[in-house]
């Protein structure tokens, strides 16, 4: 069996905001999440800049009592996927609850909560270590809760590849729904580690960007400047399903108008080979999975391009 799979809800935090449309109002206003960290003093850091989520409101997505038990990447997956599955009008039927899985992305887990509870150990003893502690910062509780809350009980799974985490966890929801395994999987990724050790173990790794101008301008991956990345923080999902499946309401006409044109131009859209053929952590990953390009050939001008 191979189907065709088809995206049908998105959902979005980020730093340039929650959910898909003042996202997309930034992006097209050519705003910038970027700005000096306020988490922590980052006085002292080789890195003081960092794509902080601001403006987001766990009550409006947990109950309260709920806050305290689930570490901020938890919250910020729930929070986009609650907005994708809504976006795809997707109903979860005891019928087909088997065939909806969630497959997440997250590349290092509850990094707040191990160094909050690290603190509380060395301070107080082990008493004082929250008995939330391990479901609260374990990767694939993220996944979990999002299954809890919309009921499915198919597929509930991880991928943690660092910077790739997310696209591995697309690209393993795609395979799910094309083989017949899934019908709808709720996918995307999830992070929130800008603490002191995160920025400190970046920073002395030279990994992150070293950057004296307007922190706006520091994330140029394919820049001849590039001094490094910036970490950021969010979550993103959506949700995917195979055709004419039976869990969605139908969806009004200009909805899928607006899916054919992203269909549309996905397939049409020119993508320079230079961007393609280079990594933006200028490493050979970029070529991770494929051969290396061959050799120019005797005489030809042209010369591989590198990372």
């Amino acid at each position: 069996m191979s189907r065709r799979v088809v995206v049908t809800g998105l959902g979005m935090v980020t730093p340039l905001g929650v959910g898909v449309p003042a996202n997309w109002e930034a992006v097209c206003a050519g705003r910038s999440g970027i700005g000096p960290i306020t988490r922590f003093a980052s006085d002292g850091f080789p890195c003081r800049i960092a794509g902080e989520v601001r403006g987001f409101r766990p009550e409006d997505w947990v109950d309260r009592r709920e806050r305290d038990r689930m570490d901020l990447f938890i919250l910020y997956a729930i929070a986009a996927a609650a907005e994708a599955v809504r976006d795809a009008r997707l109903e979860v039927s005891e019928e087909i609850a088997d065939r909806v899985g969630v497959v997440l992305g997250v590349g290092i887990g509850g990094l707040p909560g191990i160094e909050q509870n690290h603190s509380a150990l060395t301070a107080g003893g082990a008493r004082k270590v929250s008995p939330y502690f391990i479901p609260a910062v374990i990767g694939n509780l993220a996944p979990g809760q999002i299954a809890i809350r919309l009921g499915a009980r198919g597929v509930n799974m991880t991928t943690t590849t660092a910077c790739a985490s997310g696209a591995h966890a697309i690209g393993e929801a795609f395979e799910m729904i094309r083989s017949g395994r899934q019908d709808v999987v709720v996918t995307g990724g999830a992070e929130a580690a800008i603490t002191p050790t995160a920025v400190a173990g970046f920073g002395v790794m030279r990994a992150l960007a070293r950057w004296d101008g307007p922190p706006e301008a520091a994330s140029r991956p394919f820049d001849a400047r590039r001094s490094g990345f910036v970490l950021g923080e969010g979550a993103a999902s959506s949700s995917a399903r195979a055709p004419r499946c039976s869990c969605l309401r139908r969806k009004r006409s200009r909805d899928n108008g607006a899916r054919r044109c992203v269909r549309r131009c996905s397939a049409t859209a020119p993508v320079p080979t230079p961007i393609t053929s280079r990594s933006p952590h200028r490493t050979g990953a970029g070529r991770s999975g494929r051969s290396a390009p061959p050799s120019p050939r005797p005489g030809s001008s042209r010369t591989p391009c590198s990372t």
